[in-house]
């Protein structure tokens, strides 16, 4: 069984990450042999219910507390998952549970300003020790690189679509 979990800051108000976050979340289900999970930073369990019964009882809503976050995320419910980190900044966290042996790897999404700029020394080590880092755009992916100094062909574009 393919073990996947998805850790994300936003999924159920309106926007372009949440969009594709949640988009992310509905294919996911589609893979046969997989168990899904999913950890929310900022909607609480209820929100995340609201916008689809069938998939969102898997989620996990931290209701915007960030210590409740990184306690789910290293409680060990995700032992042996593979975590697709929905934004940079959760990047850290994602590290140190594959570091500490709570998760089996990650992949980073890459969604535009956040990876325009010099990102923190955490942030860096995440994108360099990640199994794969997706961008929505070939200039994010660039510029990450460019910016952070960071070598490599681990960065992959997937770009967003209407």
């Amino acid at each position: 069984m393919k073990k996947f979990a998805l850790w994300a800051p936003d999924m159920a108000s309106r926007g372009g990450v949440q969009s594709y976050m949640w988009r992310l979340w509905e294919m996911l289900h589609q893979i046969d042999d997989a168990s899904i999970c999913g950890l929310v930073l900022n909607n609480t369990s209820a929100q995340l219910n609201e916008k689809s019964v069938e998939t969102a009882a898997a989620i996990c809503g931290c209701a915007g507390s960030k210590v409740r976050f990184v306690f789910e995320a290293l409680s060990g419910r995700y032992k042996g998952h593979v975590v697709i980190v929905g934004h940079l900044h959760l990047s850290p966290i994602t590290w140190l549970a594959r570091r500490v042996g709570l998760i089996k790897g990650y992949i980073i999404i890459l969604h535009g300003i956040e990876a325009w700029k010099r990102n923190t020394f955490l942030e860096r080590l995440a994108l360099r020790q990640a199994d794969s880092v997706v961008a929505t755009t070939n200039f994010t992916a660039i510029e990450n690189k460019k910016v952070n100094g960071l070598l490599g062909g681990n960065y992959h574009i997937i770009s967003l679509c209407a």
